[in-house]
């Protein structure tokens, strides 16, 4: 198909989000539920290769400053939770918001 410029740039300019709008990815390969299994997936079949590992190692945090909001006393990091471990802590968790 062939357009005019204009016409491609009313367009593309369908898919620009109104100033304040936020974009949500909750669909397709990209819905959280599916990511992990349709992403390498979408990867093969565009020929790049698998995706380059992350280092997902807990960083330890400056204490000084990270301090107790109740008693303003230095807070130190215990154990750092994976994506996996929050899901599954959050499912018995009656107050969790993922938000």
């Amino acid at each position: 198909m062939t357009v005019s410029a204009e016409e491609l740039i009313r367009r593309f300019l369908l898919h620009v989000l109104p100033q304040g709008f936020v974009r949500i990815r909750n669909f397709g390969f990209l819905a959280n539920c599916h990511r992990a299994a349709l992403l390498p997936a979408c990867r093969h079949f565009l020929n790049m290769g698998p995706m380059p590992s992350a280092d997902n190692t807990v960083k330890p945090r400056d204490t000084a400053h990270w301090p107790c909001p109740l008693c303003q006393g230095t807070m130190v990091a215990v154990k750092g939770l994976s994506a996996a471990e929050l899901r599954s802590d959050a499912s018995s968790c009656s107050f969790f918001d993922s938000s």
